[in-house]
């Protein structure tokens, strides 16, 4: 056995053994998409805490045969799932949480001191939750919701 054919055979089980076989043009693109949102949220610091999870997300989401994603069947041991399947079916379908922690966690994050330079813009703010509690409210009264 000679050096190349060597290295070419076991270049072909690695290309079959990591997933690369199963790469397709979508999920190139949507890693260099997600690549893009991290580069963007490190680099130029445009809205790290937004863009940063999100493009890594895309990136974890899209890496072939990885499995992340897989949610849980039913009868199916939570341990046969994906990581990202299991905090999406616990975090959002079971428990209904992760909605609450993104809002708390860009609460907390709420710089006011424009709010403080500019009281005006509290007058804005107000009207905006009014309008939404009243679009519910109607909603509710006409039996939409």
């Amino acid at each position: 056995m000679n050096f190349i054919s060597y290295h070419e055979g076991v270049l072909k089980i690695l290309n079959v053994q990591v997933g690369f076989a199963n790469l397709d043009l979508a999920h190139v693109i949507m890693i260099l998409v997600g690549l893009g949102f991290v580069a963007l949220a490190i680099l130029k610091e445009w809205e790290p805490y937004e863009l940063l999870p999100i493009g890594t997300g895309m990136i974890l989401a899209n890496l072939p045969l990885a499995g992340l994603t897989t949610q849980p069947a039913p009868g199916m041991a939570d341990g046969m799932a994906g990581v990202l399947g299991i905090i999406l079916k616990y975090g959002l379908y079971t428990w209904t949480i992760l909605p609450q922690f993104i809002f708390f966690g860009i609460g907390a994050l709420t710089d006011f001191s424009p709010l403080i330079a500019n009281p005006r813009a509290f007058l804005l703010g107000a009207a905006a939750q009014v309008g939404i509690y009243c679009s519910f409210l109607g909603a509710l009264a006409v039996g939409l919701f």
